[in-house]
């Protein structure tokens, strides 16, 4: 990784139009996808669905908490629009299939045993984070229309 990096710096120096052909990216993010969820799946199988929700609702928990507060802390203290906000939190409360697997391959290099089934609870983090800032950003937006109606019918009734 480190190399490709590097790379990657050096090309754009030399001003060249090196790129990964859109069709392998695809197709890496894909594999790595699927083979993390059939993963976790088959792993659940061995433990049995009702030994793992509590880890699973902690997982959803922590997955709706993380961005839901990244967006009003982005909103109130760091003046983000809705859309910056939104964008940014879901970026930050989604986990990364990369990290992911930067993370449990780090436990393996220790020798630090984890769970087969935990790569199931990178399932729930990824689409928490991106559902989450759609319907804050669709909440907020339908309270700003709603309030700038209501000030416009207002200033309507006086004029």
């Amino acid at each position: 990784m480190p190399l490709f990096f590097l790379l990657g710096i050096f090309a754009t120096m030399i001003r060249s139009d090196l790129k990964v052909p859109e069709a392998l990216y695809i197709g890496l993010t894909l594999y790595l996808l699927a083979a993390i969820g059939l993963k976790g799946g088959a792993e659940i199988r061995h433990f049995g669905l009702l030994s793992i929700y509590i880890p699973a609702i902690g997982c959803f928990f922590l997955g709706t908490l993380i961005p839901v507060g990244a967006y009003f802390i982005l909103r109130k203290w760091g003046n983000f629009s809705i859309h910056d906000a939104a964008a940014v939190e879901e970026h930050y409360g989604s986990v990364s299939a990369v990290t992911f697997v930067s993370a449990t391959q780090f436990l393996s290099e220790l020798n630090i045993p984890s769970e087969g089934y935990t790569s199931s609870f990178f399932a729930i983090f990824e689409p928490t984070g991106v559902i989450f800032g759609i319907l804050m950003a669709r909440i907020a937006l339908q309270l700003r229309e709603r309030t700038e109606n209501k000030s416009t019918f207002r200033q309507n009734d006086y004029s």
